[in-house]
């Protein structure tokens, strides 16, 4: 496998990073590239060819080849190649990228010559990166759409710490960190009954430890693997782990150890299917109180314990393209146990050209329900069938050290003779919407 360029465009088409390694394409591909993105009906695909150059990206990291080499292998070179401009920088945005455009290229000189890769791994390129990384604002990572929200909050993924770049900077603690990411796929019915749901999770890693010591993880000793049968313990459907994991004493003691290398890495990766306690709940309803007035009320309910809470909460309520005016209110909760005051979190966003209002709740209590009402005017008579054209409304949200399959880790041990050894542990619990989906008509 060769590739032919490598480039970091900025959102607006700006040449960050490039690299030429052939000299086999025309000149001007970024903006061939960027036209061709900004220009698509839609979002564009990962992988497209244009005037016989075939082009890769994921968010903007792009290269291109003259070769018909694997999709697949190259969207994973782009993966890698993001991994290690993150674990240098520490922050994976523009600025940090500006910032350290010299390091950035002395990395690609080690993964890339001629095109042909040569290692993308980040313990291995190491040893011959010699300058030191400029560290910025960890906020000004790459959030997603959220952010771009003033009522959002910044994420609690990633604290500051966890982000520093893996050599260099001003700080050089010894500590690893530990995730237990979940991400949540849902699909709920108008009337609230959930269609579909699963759970796809993973266990990250990210080190700052001195030396080569081994780690041993221990997680939840009831866990079961594949059988859905049972009713007791934690139950998973799939899982499967890093090549570099010893899984000896995973049959019997639900143990894993491990040589942690440079960097983020994931540990394991798993799948849950069917039943398990979901952490909010859709109820949708929609009133036609005349042939030019819709009015939408939607409840979203946070079954979760009280003493967690939803952060970065934002509901998108599509609206019918024949909408006018949009205006929204938000009803007083009616709960025993919640306070009137939680309303004054809520607020909204109409997107006129998307037609969409963006609901956004800065904190959400576990135990409470928050309520919005959307209050339509068409500019033409509703068809028979206007519900269909409401929804489907989907939601993003983030609850800190909250865990939904179960999944525990009981212990992190560091195995080193020395005594004096005693880095710092962080295991944090991280539950995020990956597509949590209503539907209306």
């Amino acid at each position: 496998m060769t590739i032919s360029q490598f480039f970091i465009l900025s959102p607006r088409g700006d040449k960050i990073i490039t690299r030429d390694y052939r000299n086999d394409i025309v000149r001007g591909t970024e903006d061939i590239f960027f036209r061709y993105v900004k220009n698509y009906n839609g979002d564009a695909p990962p992988a497209f060819n244009v005037e016989g150059v075939n082009f890769f990206l994921t968010l903007y990291f792009v290269i291109t080849t003259r070769l018909n080499d694997s999709p697949c292998l190259l969207l994973e070179l782009l993966t890698r190649l993001s991994t290690l401009c993150k674990d240098y920088t520490g922050v994976l945005s523009e600025e940090s990228i500006r910032k350290n455009f010299v390091l950035i290229y002395e990395v690609l000189d080690e993964v890339v010559d001629f095109g042909f890769i040569q290692s993308t791994s980040t313990e291995g390129v190491k040893q011959y990166v010699f300058n030191d990384p400029v560290e910025v604002d960890s906020q000004s990572g790459f959030l997603g759409n959220l952010q771009q929200l003033s009522l959002m909050e910044k994420k609690t993924i990633g604290s500051s710490a966890a982000r520093r770049p893996v050599q260099g900077g001003a700080s050089k603690k010894n500590e690893i960190f530990v995730d237990i990411l979940e991400r949540i796929n849902v699909v709920f019915s108008a009337q609230g009954n959930v269609l579909h749901s699963e759970i796809i999770g993973g266990i990250v890693m990210k080190s700052f430890l001195s030396g080569q010591p081994e780690l041993r993880l221990g997680l939840n000793e009831d866990l079961i693997i594949g059988r859905r049968d049972s009713t007791h313990g934690t139950n998973l459907d799939s899982i499967n782990f890093a090549d570099f994991v010893n899984l000896q004493q995973f049959e019997n003691g639900r143990t894993l150890s491990l040589f942690p290398p440079d960097g983020e890495f994931t540990v394991m990766n798993y799948r849950v299917h069917g039943k398990y306690d979901l952490p909010f709940r859709i109820y949708p309803y929609v009133d036609r109180q005349s042939p030019y007035k819709l009015e939408v009320v939607i409840k979203v309910r946070a079954d979760i314990p009280s003493s967690s809470s939803g952060s970065n909460v934002v509901v998108r309520i599509p609206v019918p393209k024949t909408a006018q005016t949009v205006v929204c209110d938000f009803e007083t909760p009616t709960l025993p146990s919640q306070s009137p005051t939680t309303a004054a979190h809520n607020q909204y966003e109409y997107k006129s050209g998307e037609k969409c209002v963006l609901w956004g709740i800065k904190k959400f209590q576990g135990g409470t329900e928050q309520i919005i009402k959307v209050r339509i005017s068409l500019a033409q008579q509703a068809s028979s069938d206007i519900e269909k054209h409401v929804g489907p409304i989907s939601m993003k949200f983030e609850i800190p050290m909250h865990n939904v399959s179960g999944l525990n880790v009981r212990f992190l041990k560091i195995e080193e003779k020395s005594k004096d050894y005693s880095p710092a542990r962080w295991v944090r619990y991280i539950a995020q919407a990956n597509s949590y989906v209503c539907r209306v008509g």
